[in-house]
């Protein structure tokens, strides 16, 4: 779970260690949907534009989330954010 930091609503940054993987993670990119609605709308979009569901935690009732691997295999979230 990524440890966050807020300044205000609009602004998040959050920090994450992510687990050993044969690709080097440059980056993981955490983005939030307003609506567990969007955040359907927006897993759908990512797995046709090619990402890989790594784990669904969709179910969550604090924080539901969906976390994705893109083509190249680099991390990324996309989740409810408050």
């Amino acid at each position: 779970m990524p440890a966050r930091s807020r300044s205000s609503i609009d602004n998040c940054w959050a920090f994450n260690t992510a687990p050993a993987t044969n690709h080097p993670q440059m980056l993981h990119l955490d983005t939030t949907v307003p609506t567990l609605s969007d955040l359907q709308v927006q897993h759908q979009r990512a797995l046709a534009l090619g990402a890989r569901l790594l784990r669904d935690r969709s179910d969550d009732e604090i924080e539901p989330l969906f976390v994705y691997a893109d083509p190249a295999g680099h991390p990324f979230c996309i989740f409810v954010g408050t």
